[in-house]
């Protein structure tokens, strides 16, 4: 006991000390996602040097910074405790995330500058607040009715190249945002050259120099303290450059450089989140409402991603519509405390190199902590946190996408869907979100319909002797339609037919049909067994397809029509007069049966008659009227009625049978459902064979059609036959002989033109 409480204490301790680091990098995040929120120009309109009294916050920008770093930890708290708890994985830890943060900066920067002029600092701060809180409780509200629905499976809807391209996107966006920290101004397309100036290339070079190397020890070290030791490092790195006074820093402020002053005391201040509500533009939103959409639909994609990273990473499946619940409620709590939308972060949930063999909750509980610890002395310590530190991070975490999804990218995806990121990335990031995540929703669909139409909507074409129906028929029927077999030509369909597809179907159904070079086509069968469904723009090609048939004088058959189906085609066909242009069946079996029928009716028409009994059609199979009479000597006449057995499934094989006139079907009699039907059989056929040469019970059972008269042979008169007349048995054997060659023949016909 005394071991394995030793092993639970350490184990203990190890989720501290990771919950410790998560926390640590978490707080780090937040502040410098509130940093790029409330930035540069916007901060300046928060605090002004003059301004009204109680109408802003006296001129000093460290209030503005402090509200909004205190807004990005209370949701660090909430988000992280809610998760923790109804989590399906304990050690998920989630909290704000950048993504929305670097949305959001846009969105403000967009919403301050379309308000009044006569608006005052504190009616500014609220308005950008409001943002928060409502594009929180909204994103929650989506998240928790997604998992209520379970509708978690949606991301896999989502067109893999719009993820990529929205990711690299938000990488880029990542980017522009830290650099635009570093420099204390928005960076955005036409403002990109700024960076360029000499006084600007001091403050960001050294933050881009961090990203780069947090990027090369995150894919190279991936230890749990690579992170952290590395920040620790950076910041170490700055304030000794300052101590000694380093030539390229000499006539730069310290106070340029460092986050800034922050006040003294507790950061979180609830009387102040409570004023949001009464002096924020609520109506300034309206105009929002399309950006705050598209956030929304980020971060549910954001997040779904995410829980899959999760999963890959520790090795174990999440219950995503529980994810969605648990992000759902811990948003709502966060967006009424003023935090932006958060979700489960990948990097932070599988720090520890021992993430699958734990399950605890103590990460997510630590991480709040250390958050509340952030609220509570944070106006001591996080004033040392350097720009280029801040900035950097946010570098570092742009790169990860930029990396994963442009600069490898196009190694592990085909050349459309690179291109499609690429073009998705670079209109996020130039024209906006919404605008990038439609185009390329719009991209994917239109590169989709284009694949897919190359898709041949024809799985298979067979001619009559590569596919027959399950009929058991006599030698001379199968030889006639083996000859005749170019007059009954199948066309297996696949898929869903839609204007991509369905004009190619009726120029591949026009050039067999119109095709000179083989015998006409009489019978043409369209199997819809694969099919999905068909749109409107297919019903327009079926009308085709159907008057086609009619003036060149084909006999169409459908099969396999659902009913939704079968009522499209019928009403499209009665809208133009086509009702008589085809014929339906259940199967593909009935609808071979009826083309066969046909034409066996329509070759035997002009024909002479054949055998006209029983007698002379055993001659001819057995070769000679002497050995007919004496065969039928052994043989009994058995009256079969409809719907009655000839065969029982599972009884002995004690006798062959010659179906002499009429119908038999075999089928298979299932335990635990109905019975399925295999074949059937016409005049002329041999029942029971098989079971009777091997001596093993019946496969399957055999019955009556139709009224139908067969002649049966014993296994005690065959051996009698054998014994006394061995030329008859001799005779008779040939002919059972031949008979399953040529079933086997036609089977391995159909099932080589079936394998190709």
């Amino acid at each position: 006991m005394t071991g394995l409480g030793q092993r639970n204490r350490a184990a203990v301790l190890q989720e501290i000390a990771r919950g410790g680091v998560a926390g640590v990098i978490a707080v780090v995040y937040q502040v410098a996602y509130a940093t790029v929120i409330f930035s540069g120009q916007l901060t300046e309109l928060m605090a002004p040097a003059t301004c009204p009294p109680l109408g802003c916050f006296g001129g000093d920008r460290a209030v503005v910074l402090a509200q909004a770093i205190s807004l990005m930890l209370f949701g660090t708290v909430a988000i992280s405790l809610v998760t923790a708890f109804r989590s399906s994985y304990r050690r998920v830890i989630a909290v704000p995330q950048g993504v929305p943060a670097v949305i959001l900066s846009v969105m403000a920067t967009t919403l301050v500058t379309q308000m009044n002029e006569a608006a005052v600092g504190l009616e500014i701060f609220a308005t950008v607040v409001a943002t928060l809180m409502l594009s929180s409780v909204l994103a929650g509200g989506l998240f928790w009715l997604l998992g209520r629905f379970r509708l978690g499976r949606l991301v896999r809807y989502i067109p893999y190249p719009v993820i990529g391209g929205f990711l690299a996107g938000s990488g880029l966006l990542f980017v522009m945002g830290g650099l635009g920290l570093m420099i204390d101004r928005a960076i955005g397309v036409a403002s990109v050259s700024a960076l360029l100036d000499a006084d600007a290339l001091v403050l960001w070079i050294p933050g881009v120099v961090l990203g780069v190397i947090l990027l090369v020890v995150h894919r190279g070290w991936g230890h749990l303290l690579g992170l952290p030791l590395t920040l620790i490092a950076a910041i170490g790195t700055f304030h000794l450059a300052f101590e000694l006074n380093l030539p390229l820093l000499a006539d730069l402020q310290r106070s340029e450089l460092l986050l800034g002053r922050l006040p003294d005391g507790t950061l979180w201040h609830p009387d102040q989140v409570a004023s949001i509500f009464d002096r924020a533009h609520w109506a300034m939103l309206g105009g929002q409402i399309g950006d705050i959409g598209a956030l929304i639909l980020v971060s549910v994609i954001a997040l779904l991603v995410s829980c899959t990273g999760i999963e890959l990473s520790a090795r174990r499946d999440l219950e995503l519509d529980r994810e969605l619940r648990a992000a759902g409620l811990a948003n709502t709590l966060a967006g009424l405390g003023g935090s932006q939308v958060g979700y489960h972060d990948p990097s932070l949930s599988t720090l520890s190199p021992t993430a699958e063999r734990t399950n605890s909750r103590i990460p997510g509980i630590t991480v709040a902590l250390i958050a509340v610890g952030a609220m509570l002395v944070g106006g001591a310590v996080l004033p040392l946190l350097p720009r280029p530190v801040l900035g950097g991070l946010l570098v570092f975490l742009g790169l990860i996408f930029i990396y994963d999804w442009v600069l490898s990218g196009w190694r592990d995806h085909a050349t459309s869907d690179y291109l499609l990121i690429v073009t998705i990335a670079l209109v996020i990031v130039i024209f906006g979100v919404l605008e990038g995540v439609a185009l390329g929703i719009v991209l994917a669909a239109i590169l989709f319909t284009t694949n897919y139409s190359r898709i041949n909507v024809v799985r298979q074409s067979l001619a009559g002797d590569e596919i027959e129906s399950n009929v058991d028929r006599p030698i001379e029927e199968r030889r006639t339609l083996r000859a005749h077999a170019d007059c009954i030509h199948v066309m297996k369909l696949q898929g869903f037919i839609f204007f991509g597809t369905a004009h190619r179907l009726f120029e591949q159904v026009k050039e067999r049909v119109t095709r000179a070079s083989e015998p006409s086509v009489r019978f043409l069968i369209l199997d819809f067994r694969r099919v999905i469904r068909i749109d409107s723009s297919a019903e327009n090609s079926l009308i085709k397809i159907l008057r086609l048939t009619r003036a060149e004088e084909v006999n169409l058959v459908l099969t396999n029509l659902s009913r939704e189906l079968q009522q499209t085609v019928s009403e499209a066909a009665r809208a133009y007069g086509l009702e008589s242009a085809f014929q339906s069946f259940l199967d593909l079996d009935h609808g071979l049966e009826h083309c066969e029928e046909r034409l066996l009716a329509d070759l035997n028409a002009d024909a002479d008659p054949g055998p006209q009994s029983v007698h002379e059609w055993l001659a001819k199979q057995l070769g000679s009227p002497e050995l007919a009479r004496r065969f039928a000597g052994y043989m009994e006449t058995i009256d079969v009625p409809r719907g009655a057995a000839l065969i029982r499934q599972g009884e002995p094989s004690d006798a062959v049978y010659l179906l002499q006139s009429g119908q038999l079907h075999a089928q298979l009699e299932l335990d635990d459902g109905p019975s399925v039907r295999l074949r059937s059989m016409r005049a002329g056929a041999v029942v029971g064979e098989i079971g009777l040469l091997l001596d093993t019970a019946r496969s399957t059972s055999v019955l009556a059609s139709e009224s139908s008269r067969v002649l049966k042979l014993t296994a005690t008169a065959l051996r009698t036959m054998e014994a006394r007349d061995p030329d008859v048995a001799q005779a008779f054997h040939r002919f059972v002989m031949r008979t399953l060659a040529e079933r086997l023949v036609d089977n391995a016909r159909v099932i080589q033109a079936l394998s190709d």
